[in-house]
């Protein structure tokens, strides 16, 4: 009694309707606030790929690094065999059209033999990088779902629950993906592509440079084209 409100509002205390104002600006805060999180998880879908966050995801693949050279090994054998099924089969026309028998024999025993070697590099390399996928996949998911656990309740109010399981379960599954067949499969053909590239320069420098005229405007396109596609798949 005998206090001004003045006095009230900076000793700390305040009167009901100030303090029902209080309550309702901070909580339209805290609204806007979550919404701007939210927003701000939405345009990181369109962000530049940021290597450290490869980097701080690389040490789940640590555990299963054998699982890793095997699937680089395989991935290595099954590229030579591809580029050398090309060669063995002109060296088996060549031997037919000279008509020598015996040549023409070991060419196509070679060839098939290269033809099995293929496939079956390939049946034990999807069984690889499908097993290493799957570990991966566990190992976030476990990991993931910790985290959540330890999270303050007032998280789970700021963040959309859609948003939270979708991270779970979809998105954790593309990352095993990447880091299991995505990164072995751009390897595979990056390595495919410089041999191909090569064999065609030693073949024919012309045809070759014909041939891979092709690719300027197509890495072009792509560098054009990345961002809307990743837009509409978002």
């Amino acid at each position: 009694p005998g206090r001004s409100a003045s006095s009230v509002r900076r000793s700390g205390w305040s009167t009901p309707s100030a303090t029902g104002r209080t309550v309702a600006e901070q909580g339209k805060k805290e609204k806007k606030d979550a919404g701007q999180a939210v927003a701000a998880g939405d345009d990181a879908d369109l962000a530049p790929i940021d290597l450290q966050v490869a980097w701080r995801l690389l040490p789940f693949m640590r555990p299963h690094l054998r699982l890793v050279l095997l699937g680089l090994g395989l991935m290595f054998t099954v590229t030579a065999l591809g580029l050398l099924g090309p060669k063995l089969l002109g060296a088996t026309v060549d031997a037919i059209d000279q008509r020598d028998a015996d040549r023409a024999a070991r060419a196509a025993g070679l060839l098939g033999a290269a033809f099995v070697g293929l496939y079956l590099g390939r049946f034990a390399m999807g069984w690889a990088l499908g097993v290493l996928g799957q570990r991966i996949l566990y190992d976030l998911r476990t990991t993931l779902y910790e985290h959540l656990e330890r999270q303050a309740l007032s998280f789970f109010q700021r963040w959309p629950v859609g948003r939270l399981v979708t991270r779970v379960t979809g998105d954790v599954e593309a990352l095993a993906e990447l880091f299991s067949v995505g990164v072995i499969t751009i390897l595979s053909d990056v390595v495919t592509i410089v041999g191909v590239a090569l064999v065609l320069l030693w073949t024919d420098l012309e045809l070759a440079l014909l041939g891979l005229s092709a690719l300027p405007p197509l890495a072009a396109l792509v560098l054009v084209m990345r961002r809307p596609i990743r837009a509409a798949n978002r």
